[in-house]
């Protein structure tokens, strides 16, 4: 479970919808509150059959607790979050408090995972359903971030998981996987779903 203290220690909203999987060079525009970068070609090529697909059924729902204690107003406020849906978990928060947050983003705590070009197969990452975009993470760690439609993830070399949010806002960390091999192994959601943050162990 990924603890508060664990996401100020990280780079809040760091990322955010844009990057992709296109050409060499080629880097998306985001919302102003950041991105993940991409350059170069996606290396994920191959999908595990089912049975090891991630689902709600084999990942760890969290709790009301649990999700306050991985985000808080501020967390939820960078990623866009609807008042109604912060007001879930912190029925206190106010529409000037949120709106505070989302004009403030100079505290930016320094992350040890990295966000790589996807060129090599061992690095972990998620995969945009649509546009097949990947976006590719190294070394252990966390990273907070939204990232909306992923369908897949691929961990490479690393042993990691996801916490995802599903259509009904509901909260999970997938289960981990990994060490894969061949190194192009993925794993898919049972749906698309909107990604909050990589770890990888």
């Amino acid at each position: 479970m990924m603890r508060k203290s664990a996401f100020l220690s990280i780079a809040i909203f760091t990322a955010l919808m844009g990057a992709g999987m296109s050409s060499a060079s080629a880097s998306d525009a985001s919302d102003p509150a950041g991105s993940i970068t991409y350059v170069g070609e996606g290396t994920a090529q191959e999908a595990v059959n089912g049975g090891n697909d991630i689902t709600p059924e084999n990942s760890h729902k969290l709790s009301d607790d649990e999700v306050r204690d991985a985000f808080s107003v501020k967390d939820f406020a960078l990623r866009d979050a609807t008042l109604e849906e912060i007001n879930k978990y912190y029925p206190e928060a106010t529409a000037e408090e949120v709106e505070a947050f989302r004009n403030d983003e100079a505290d930016q705590p320094v992350r040890r995972i990295t966000n790589p070009i996807c060129n090599n197969v061992d690095f972990y990452s998620i995969v945009r359903a649509g546009d097949n975009r990947e976006y590719c993470f190294a070394n252990a760690g966390s990273m907070s971030f939204y990232m909306p439609g992923i369908y897949k993830v691929c961990p490479g070399n690393n042993n990691g998981h996801v916490l995802y949010r599903t259509a009904n806002l509901e909260y999970y960390n997938s289960p981990d996987r990994g060490p894969v091999y061949p190194r192009t192994t993925c794993f898919h959601f049972s749906v698309a779903v909107d990604v909050m943050a990589v770890t990888i162990n």
